[in-house]
């Protein structure tokens, strides 16, 4: 099996987890624009598998009100129920959902075991 690529550079940190284990990930994005206007944040966690096919995939919303940064929390399950064991990549992305849709992505490589 090859190693899953990363196409913002490797992840920062590596994780194993058994099949009976599941994901909670626990992110805050901070939305640092200027305006007068609400802001909306789409919030994406896909689980990948070493050719790079999703195999888990969990999204949600974040909005704030105008004229102030923001910080969207969010949380995510992912289940690792009847995944084969090997490496996974991790990736939490938020974009922007108006405007010039700004995005921001971290990469996280996963080990799934029996």
């Amino acid at each position: 099996t090859e190693a899953p690529t990363f196409p913002n550079g490797p992840p920062a940190a590596t994780r194993s987890f058994s099949q009976r284990d599941q994901l909670l990930v626990f992110g805050e994005v901070y939305d640092n624009a200027q305006s007068d206007a609400s802001r909306a944040v789409a919030i994406t966690t896909t689980l990948r598998n070493a050719t790079g096919a999703a195999v888990r995939t969990t999204s949600s919303r974040g909005s704030s009100p105008g004229s102030q940064p923001a910080v969207h929390k969010f949380t995510a399950r992912v289940a690792l129920a009847n995944l084969a064991p090997g490496p996974y990549v991790l990736r939490v992305e938020a974009r922007g959902e108006a405007g010039d849709r700004p995005s921001a992505s971290r990469d996280i490589q996963v080990v799934v075991t029996q």
